[in-house]
């Protein structure tokens, strides 16, 4: 019988170096497959462009559900066909992203960041069963100081296009740096190992490779 393959989530805040990491993942792991949300599928790609790029305004639980579409389609068409033949999968972003960027950044910044992990949680749950989102095996948060990411996210503002979030204003940004910084620390978060971004990146992938 063959073995069940493994789900393995990267996650962090813009800036932290997450696609320089997963590049690099991509040549230690020709085998794996790789993707992304949203994206993924052709559905989640187009959902993709929606969300990032398009000029129009969309309400709020249109764009939730839009970002939750795209996760079944991975979750039915990529990932559980991939596991089922012993595949390693590799997501560049998960349901995580979704409670941080939806959820917890529009939880009024009064509250600890404890009860906006909470609260977060508790309004992400009823999406992830509705909707059938497969659980990760490992989630990997990648970690940076605020200086580093914040000097990484200005230097790239200025050589790329930048996405509908990429552009949100300092406030959100910190918020989201707040996410992923307590994220590992709270009950219910388990399976998620930190990785600090600040070193070499042979000495980063290694580390990344002992808890794959």
């Amino acid at each position: 019988m063959k073995e069940k393959g493994k789900f393995i989530v990267i996650e962090g805040p813009d800036g932290v170096g997450k696609t320089t990491i997963i590049n690099n993942l991509k040549k230690e792991y020709p085998s794996a497959i790789f993707t992304r949300e949203p994206g993924g599928t052709k559905i989640g790609n187009d959902i993709r462009k929606i969300l990032l790029y398009s000029k129009e305004s969309i309400e709020k639980n249109s764009e939730i559900n839009l970002f939750m579409i795209s996760l079944q389609e991975t979750t039915k068409k990529i990932i559980e066909p991939a596991l089922k033949t012993g595949k390693i999968v590799i997501s560049d972003r998960w349901y995580y992203s979704t409670q941080c960027y939806q959820f917890y950044t529009e939880i009024k910044h009064t509250k600890t960041p404890i009860i906006k992990h909470s609260n977060s949680n508790n309004l992400m749950r009823k999406y992830l069963k509705n909707y059938n989102i497969i659980k990760p095996d490992l989630t990997i948060v990648l970690q940076a100081s605020w200086k580093t990411i914040m000097e990484r996210i200005n230097k790239r503002s200025k050589e790329n296009n930048i996405d509908n979030f990429e552009i949100k204003d300092i406030n959100f940004k910190k918020k989201v740096y707040e996410y992923y910084k307590y994220l590992s620390e709270f009950p219910n978060y388990d399976n998620i190992i930190n990785i600090n971004t600040e070193k070499s990146i042979d000495l980063i992938i290694k580390n990344i490779k002992k808890l794959i």
